[in-house]
């Protein structure tokens, strides 16, 4: 092998080490609640299970809240191909679910995207024992995206967090963070804890 290949060959090793590729180790915490309705069974990115790689990272004794995280290797943009399948382990249909990515920039602002279930759970509701999967859609993307560049924000610079905030029993119960809601019969719009009077 002459020079000018040991060269070429150091140049193409040099330049793959240092991620002009764009590959390189990702990292996602995953918020968890007590008494969760809807159980994670895969967590894909670019098609990948990474669930098997899922640590806990902290927990909170006060309000039971605990913080997993999970580091893979992949390309920028991986947060347009994440994908969360989610069963309901509950005992009631669940007719809708409110899950986001957030993104928080290093100037301390975050922005979150709400993300997309693959089925219609209003028309045909998730049964117990029932899995549902949640992406990032272009549209939802998109709505945020002025928001995000105007602030100068790169979200492949961000710190990515998920959280499955709520589930939607019906009209009038929640789970939510932790909680059942209900509607306060005496302010419209409210929702309270279903052991509130």
């Amino acid at each position: 092998m002459n020079w000018r290949s040991n060269l070429l060959l150091s140049a193409v090793l040099l330049i793959t080490s240092m991620g002009v590729l764009g590959v390189g180790e990702r990292k996602l915490e995953i918020q968890r609640y007590p008494d969760e309705p809807m159980q994670l069974t895969d967590l894909r990115i670019s098609g990948e299970s990474v669930k098997d790689r899922i640590a806990q990272l902290s927990s909170n004794a006060d309000n039971k809240w605990s913080l997993d995280g999970v580091r893979f290797n992949d390309t920028e943009d991986w947060y347009k191909r994440v994908s969360f399948t989610y069963k309901n382990v509950s005992d009631k249909p669940v007719r809708g679910v409110r899950a986001f990515l957030f993104f928080k920039a290093a100037n301390g602002k975050t922005f979150m995207v709400q993300l997309t279930s693959l089925s219609d759970l209003w028309k045909n509701a998730l049964q117990p024992g029932e899995e549902v999967e949640l992406i990032l859609s272009d549209i939802e993307l998109a709505k945020m995206l002025p928001a995000i560049q105007e602030q100068g924000v790169d979200l492949n610079s961000c710190a990515v967090s998920f959280s499955l905030d709520t589930a939607i029993y019906g009209e009038k119960l929640w789970w939510d963070r932790g909680h059942l809601l209900h509607p306060d019969p005496t302010q419209p719009n409210k929702w309270i804890p279903v052991n509130e009077p």
